[in-house]
């Protein structure tokens, strides 16, 4: 006897609305997000018939994307990291596009996580206008999810959104609270100097110390040519040229534009 037919299966209109109605009155209750997170997470298994589900958030400060809350995948998924754009989820939090794939196997941007898994369905999350993360179902069956699988977690995402948002932006603000503390220790340590080279040598050290970056390096404008003064950090495999030509330059297109330009 064939197995039945996976639309049958679905739970009728009135199932996915009680979800939702118990999903939103969890989320407007409760004060712990994760704890929210987590309500959502076993509605969406239960619900979708999924094998398992996970949500996905977009950290601040390096914008990759880490397992907030999983279901069915295993305590060790919460240490899995995707760049933006890498894997299924990295898809979908670049392009801020639900992505839905029948078969894992005939998908090359499927990163596997856990073993059995054949088909997946994955949204992102949206706060004012911005992907902050993104829900994704598996299943251990071929072709599991439909197109009107799609527009209902989509509908839930808006939900989930409500409890990570408070998450997220707490993120934020303690992101914009170590930089303020950063600045306030470089211009403290500036206010110290009295000579350029010093001034610049401050400068550098607490700019990749606010950023986390590798490597920086200052460079100063004289009419058309930048020259340059002060390198700090690792810079094992990089190479700072010393002069550059002001108009040959991605750094003379930001002086000159007098905004940040960033290459990813």
């Amino acid at each position: 006897m064939s197995p039945p037919d996976r639309a049958q299966e679905r739970p009728r209109d009135a199932r996915v609305l009680d979800c939702l109605y118990r999903v939103g009155a969890f989320v407007n209750a409760t004060e712990d997000p994760r704890e929210a997170l987590d309500f959502i997470l076993s509605e969406i298994v239960q619900t979708l018939n999924a094998s398992s589900a996970s949500i996905a958030l977009l950290e601040p400060t390096t914008g990759n994307l880490r397992i907030e809350v999983s279901n069915g995948l295993g305590p060790q998924s919460e240490q899995h990291v995707l760049s933006l754009g890498q894997g299924i989820t990295g898809w979908v939090a670049l392009h801020a596009r639900p992505l839905l794939v029948a078969d894992v196997t005939k998908e090359p941007r499927y990163v596997e996580l856990r073993q059995g898994i054949k088909s997946e369905l994955a949204v992102p999350m949206e706060l004012m206008g911005n992907v902050i993360g993104v829900v994704n179902c598996d299943s251990d069956r071929l072709n599991a999810f439909s197109e009107a699988d799609v527009s209902f977690l989509s509908l839930l995402t808006n939900e989930a959104s409500k409890a990570v948002g408070r998450i997220w932006l707490l993120r934020q603000l303690r992101t914009k609270a170590a930089q303020l503390e950063s600045l306030v220790a470089a211009a403290q340590e500036l206010a110290r100097e009295r000579d350029e080279p010093g001034i610049a040598a401050e400068l550098v050290k607490h700019t990749r110390a606010l950023l986390g970056a590798r490597a920086v390096a200052y460079y100063k404008c004289s009419g058309k040519q930048l020259n340059l003064k002060v390198v700090d950090g690792d810079c094992a495999g990089s190479t700072f040229t010393p002069s550059l030509n002001l108009d040959e330059t991605s750094l003379g297109t930001a002086i000159s534009r007098q905004r940040a330009i960033v290459f990813i």
